[in-house]
């Protein structure tokens, strides 16, 4: 019995997260949650969807199907999405600074924690912290 309760919990908080991506997805690409469920192939209305696909897929570690049935879409939809997005990502600036905005805007909205980009914060930080301390004692040295 708890197992269902947990399941069930755990598709409550799942479902919750999908919402909130939307509405971030919205919110950035200025559109309404009407258009985002509407199948119009405007490149503003593609990409809100591409990004919740994306944030869906690799953030939330939903399976390629669940993407797809969440959406109404077929899963092979799901993939094709998942690889334009990384060639956009990858060529389009504007792209990628929109979907930045939307992974922080959404994140900070269901209080995700990604322990890899706290990773990748801490080393940044202790890159900054050596090279402050190297150029400290470079003048130390110059001083001398």
């Amino acid at each position: 019995m708890n197992n269902i309760i947990q399941e069930i919990d755990g598709l409550m908080e799942q479902t919750h997260r999908v919402k909130k991506a939307v509405e971030s997805a919205c919110l950035v690409c200025n559109i309404s949650k009407t258009q985002f469920d509407k199948r119009s192939r405007l490149r503003q209305f593609i990409d809100a969807r591409r990004m919740v696909y994306a944030f869906c897929r690799e953030d939330l570690r939903m399976s390629w199907v669940s993407v797809g049935r969440s959406f109404g879409v077929n899963h092979a939809t799901v993939m094709h999405h998942l690889k334009v997005h990384k060639q956009l990502i990858e060529y389009d600036a504007f792209y990628q600074r929109k979907y930045d905005a939307f992974l922080d805007l959404v994140k900070a909205d269901i209080g995700f924690l990604d322990i890899e980009s706290i990773i990748k914060e801490v080393r940044l930080l202790k890159q900054r912290q050596i090279e402050k301390q190297l150029l400290a004692n470079e003048s130390q040295d110059h001083n001398s």
